[in-house]
């Protein structure tokens, strides 16, 4: 018949093997392991056996037997109290050395966690500085650049506004050029109108204020060399009049100016009211 072991089996098996080991436990622990004080062993040596003595009624003890037997024992209790006080005092000073090299222990503990952790902060403030030294230096190459980016910029807004000044400057003297060219010319072709006014002689059966345009060309001093028609006053008369007052008053005034008397020479437009002044 095969047997079956279940748990409760081994559960049975362990509790009487914990038994049986605390039983051991306290068979070892309960026997004293005390060592006892070492005591002189007397002996006596005989040479003969001697004559046995017949037996006596035993005596009352005196005080001085008593104390002879209790001598030994005195003895005794003295060297085990004396053993017992020296190996206190061992165990206290072994105790003590123990304690001042647990304490040593802890102070150079101490002094080494102080040691690494002054490290540490050093460590850490150097790489502080580090760190802030490598934030300055950004701080001034960015503002360095900044400055860089806004001189440049001062600079093109410095040319772009004398550039501008200066075009506007030239635009101002061009201006004042044309200005004044325009009134030269005005002023110059008053003049040759008036001249020519000064040679017309209006016919009597004049209409209105009609309106004669010629185109005059001249030579550099001022002298006529072509009279065109540009558009007709719708009179024949008062046209025939205005060409023979242009040629009557030729040589024409012109301006002192090479360069402006040249706009003169060439197709001169004059615009003639007999009642314009």
């Amino acid at each position: 018949m095969n047997r079956v072991i279940t748990s409760d089996n081994y559960l049975a098996g362990g509790l009487a093997f914990v038994v049986h080991l605390l039983l051991f436990a306290a068979l070892v622990l309960g026997v004293s392991w005390k060592r006892l004080p070492d005591m002189p062993v007397y002996a006596d040596m005989w040479r003969d056996l001697p004559t046995p003595t017949p037996l006596r009624p035993a005596l009352k003890p005196t005080a001085r037997s008593v104390a002879a037997e209790a001598e030994p024992t005195a003895k005794a209790d003295i060297a085990m109290q004396a053993k017992a006080a020296h190996q206190h005092e061992t165990e206290q000073k072994l105790a003590e050395a123990k304690k001042r090299q647990e304490e040593a222990q802890r102070r150079q503990l101490a002094e080494e966690m102080k040691r690494l952790e002054q490290a540490r902060l050093s460590q850490e403030a150097k790489q502080l500085q580090q760190r802030q030294a490598q934030e300055r230096q950004a701080v001034e190459q960015k503002r360095q650049a900044q400055d860089k980016a806004r001189k440049n910029i001062d600079a093109m807004l410095a040319a772009q506004t004398a550039q501008e000044l200066n075009q506007e400057s030239q635009d101002i003297r061009k201006r004042a050029t044309a200005s004044a060219r325009a009134r030269a010319v005005a002023d110059y072709i008053s003049r040759i109108q008036q001249k020519i006014r000064g040679e017309l002689h209006l016919p009597v059966n004049l209409q209105g204020n009609p309106e004669a345009v010629y185109r005059v060309d001249m030579l550099p001093n001022g002298e006529v060399i072509r009279v065109t028609q540009a558009r007709s006053s719708r009179q024949p008369a008062y046209d025939q009049e205005v060409e023979r007052a242009i040629w009557k008053a030729s040589p024409l005034p012109l301006p002192p100016d090479r360069d402006l008397a040249a706009e003169f020479r060439t197709g001169l437009e004059l615009k003639f009211r007999p009642h314009d002044r």
